[in-house]
């Protein structure tokens, strides 16, 4: 989907994909370590739970969780077509639903739980991002939101200082800014250090295993945004 009718910022490209099917693949490859915390943090509510992956690329982390948390159904938005087409090449008979846009169908609600991983930076208008995930989410239901993204880090405010404009980035928000839509909509807020506990290390990053241990547990500055709907609300 080309980059004027996303509504994610940044840098999808006409090919569907955010930089390249490779580095798209290299990038989602390298959160799984994300991937173990988020689905530890939930995993008594997973068995059986419709979640939604928002900003899912090419569906791992759905497959993930149906695979090894056996998540009942998934249901997959990312506005780049690219890693959709590829995300329903992968699934196999998995019940998983994917579709390129970055706003949900109308008739994905009552979903259990919600994730965006490093998303929720990219999105411009999150009063209406915010609106959308309360539609998602049946009554009690979460969302699950991670980034590292956020003027608390200085590493990343450096970062997007030098980005923003050449991958077109909404401004830099602190943590306040995230939270305040939600919290205004409704959804009972909390937040805390991604929590992770074992990072994966692959075969041919094994010589670098303690400069990923050390950013994902020290230095990588990712923020979980727990947001839960009230078990007595409505739409």
């Amino acid at each position: 989907m080309a980059k004027d009718s996303d509504r994610f910022s940044g840098t999808a490209s006409s090919m569907g994909f955010w930089r390249s099917d490779e580095a798209d693949t290299v990038m989602q490859n390298g959160n799984t370590a994300a991937w173990l915390a988020l689905a530890d943090t939930e995993q008594e509510r997973l068995p059986g739970a419709r979640v939604v992956d928002i900003g899912c690329n090419s569906g791992a982390f759905l497959r993930f969780l149906i695979d090894h948390y056996a998540a009942g159904h998934g249901y997959g938005l990312d506005p780049a077509a690219g890693v959709i087409q590829k995300a329903c090449s992968l699934n196999g008979k998995r019940p998983i639903d994917y579709v390129a846009d970055a706003q949900p169908p109308p008739d994905w609600r009552d979903n259990d739980l919600c994730f965006s991983q490093e998303a929720i930076y990219l999105i411009p208008d999150l009063v209406r991002h915010a609106d959308d995930v309360w539609r998602l989410l049946r009554p009690g239901g979460r969302y699950l939101a991670v980034t590292c993204v956020h003027r608390n880090s200085d590493r990343m405010a450096q970062w997007h200082a030098v980005n923003a404009e050449v991958l077109g980035l909404p401004a830099l928000r602190g943590l306040h800014e995230y939270l305040a839509p939600f919290v205004e909509r409704g959804f009972q807020a909390a937040v805390g250090w991604l929590p992770v506990r074992f990072v994966p290390i692959a075969p041919d990053r094994v010589a670098s295993a303690w400069d990923s241990f050390e950013f994902w547990t020290k230095t990588s500055d990712k923020v979980l945004f727990r947001l839960t709907k009230p078990a007595e609300a409505s739409d």
